[in-house]
């Protein structure tokens, strides 16, 4: 995660609202100003967000059913998701 370099798009689809993780060489801000543009995208619901935040949920379990979806190059994807998974 040290060098990971990443933004990541969050859109929450049910409630229409976008925020972006800026990723940069281990410091991590989220922000609701989104950038033009992204390098990964994730979609997912507010409530899927909550239980992701409260650690209820992993981010890999709504990956694995189709029901949050994570875009952008595979590269990045894995990094990202390697990086994040005691997190997410």
């Amino acid at each position: 995660a040290s060098d990971l370099v990443v933004t990541v798009k969050i859109e929450l689809t049910d409630i229409r609202r976008d925020f972006a993780l800026f990723i940069r060489n281990g410091a991590v801000e989220l922000t609701s100003t989104v950038p033009p543009t992204e390098d990964l995208h994730l979609s997912m619901t507010i409530n899927q967000w909550a239980e992701i935040a409260t650690g209820e949920t992993r981010l890999s379990e709504w990956l694995a059913t189709g029901s949050a979806t994570l875009s952008g190059d595979d590269s990045l994807q894995e990094a990202f998701l390697k990086a994040y998974s005691n997190v997410l």
